[in-house]
């Protein structure tokens, strides 16, 4: 149905939050994701996910939330500062 940015945008937000903080969680579940058919036969999505962060996702949820609401994007880390009164940018 075409592009639809909160999807996504909560998709990439939580790659993001998942390779930072829980790294070794995070390469499990792709290695589940990737397993050959005989290896993940029975095992869904959200099974590899369990399997790879564990069964307590309220908490894993919590945890998101709380970091998503003190970090910034690399976006925002790297952005320029805004320019000072009076002073204009050029775009030189």
């Amino acid at each position: 149905r075409g592009y639809s940015r909160d999807p996504y945008v909560q998709a990439w937000a939580l790659v993001y939050f998942l390779r930072s903080r829980h790294g070794d969680g995070f390469i499990k579940f792709l290695d589940l994701l990737r397993a050959p058919r005989a290896e993940a036969v029975g095992t869904g999505h959200l099974e590899a996910f369990r399997r790879a962060f564990g069964d307590d996702l309220t908490s894993l949820q919590v945890d998101w939330h709380e970091w998503l609401a003190s970090t910034a994007t690399p976006l925002e880390r790297h952005q320029p500062a805004p320019p000072r009164a009076g002073e204009s940018r050029s775009l030189d």
